[in-house]
């Protein structure tokens, strides 16, 4: 049987390392639910009493003043801390981001800095790590840690000519990034004969409501004025 301890020494537990960051205004939403009804809650620590779940709790019980009731799980640690909170599906995909970073793990550094020197989303440097394939498949391995940046140099050459598109017209839908980077990878596609045509029909270049007409409507534009149209064969 569990045992359960308590106590009203806060100071007693400790942030775990690689754990997600506290946000404040959550803390403030589960105090003014306890303070409307307080049900029986507890928090699971390790043997360094370093908290795996539940620092939330944690931070609205001392903000309450309310003593804390904990486990002890001997030898837990940040798997078990990320396997609570996928469970309960509360890590968002920057949560988990930032976990991996923090066990120095090099693709999710790799992330942060695409991100932060392209000032692009989480989503859509995902998206170019896999060529425009970003699927169920992506973002288990993301969120299980198990995803590796095998060619980082490839997947920055890759932002860094889609977003000479972006330079033309603002590439500010997510199925547009994803059918952009579908073609610059491609082998069969011409990005300096595109932006050539692109110059002159930014007006026709619009977001469509499936990659696959947005992937048509930059073949329609690629063809411009061409005798022999081109099928540039990108699913």
């Amino acid at each position: 049987m569990q045992k359960f301890y308590v106590t009203n020494n806060y100071n007693l537990f400790k942030k775990l390392p690689g754990n997600r960051p506290v946000d404040s205004k959550h803390v403030n939403r589960i105090a003014e639910s306890m303070k409307k009804q307080m049900l029986p809650t507890y928090i699971e620590v390790n043997d360094k009493y370093e908290v795996i779940d539940g620092q939330h709790r944690l931070e609205a019980l001392k903000k309450l003043g309310i003593q804390v009731y904990y486990i002890i799980n001997a030898g837990a640690g940040l798997p078990e801390a990320q396997r609570h909170n996928v469970i309960k599906k509360t890590w968002g995909h920057m949560d988990v981001l930032y976990s991996y970073m923090e066990g120095n793990n090099s693709s999710y550094h790799f992330l942060s800095y695409l991100m932060n020197k392209y000032n692009l989303s989480l989503q859509n440097v995902l998206v170019a790590c896999d060529k425009g394939n970003h699927g169920q498949h992506t973002i288990h391995e993301f969120k299980t840690g198990t995803f590796v940046v095998s060619n980082k140099k490839e997947v920055e050459d890759l932002i860094v000519k889609t977003l000479k598109i972006h330079d033309v017209v603002k590439i500010n839908r997510t199925l547009m990034w994803i059918a952009c980077v579908k073609c610059v990878a491609s082998s069969e596609f011409n990005l300096t004969v595109f932006l050539q045509k692109l110059a002159y029909l930014k007006n026709q270049f619009t977001p469509q409501v499936s990659v696959k007409q947005q992937i048509a409507q930059i073949e329609e534009i690629y063809n411009y004025k061409n005798r022999n149209k081109i099928n540039l064969r990108i699913k």
